[in-house]
C-alpha cells in the first residue's frame, strides 16, 4: 500500500496445459476497502524461454480480486 493509500497488487496463477481451456478464481491477498480500480492480465515465457500463445482475459473483478 502505497502512502496515499493506492494499493498495487500481483499474483500468478497456474498454467494450462496445452489445447485445454478453462476459468481460474484468483483472490489477491488484500481486499480493496472499496472497489477494484484496474485489473489486467499478461503471460510470461513458458518453459525454455518459448513465448505462450494463451490467450487471457477477466470476466469480473470485486473488492478481493
Amino acid at each position: 500500500m502505497l502512502p496515499n493509500g493506492l494499493i498495487l497488487q500481483w499474483l500468478a496463477g497456474a498454467q494450462q496445459a496445452a489445447g485445454t481451456s478453462g476459468a481460474q478464481v484468483l483472490t489477491l491477498p488484500i481486499a480493496f476497502p472499496n472497489r477494484c480500480l484496474h485489473a489486467s492480465v499478461s503471460t510470461r515465457l513458458g518453459d525454455g524461454g518459448a513465448p505462450s500463445r494463451s490467450a487471457y482475459f477477466v470476466t469480473s473483478v470485486s473488492a478481493t480480486g
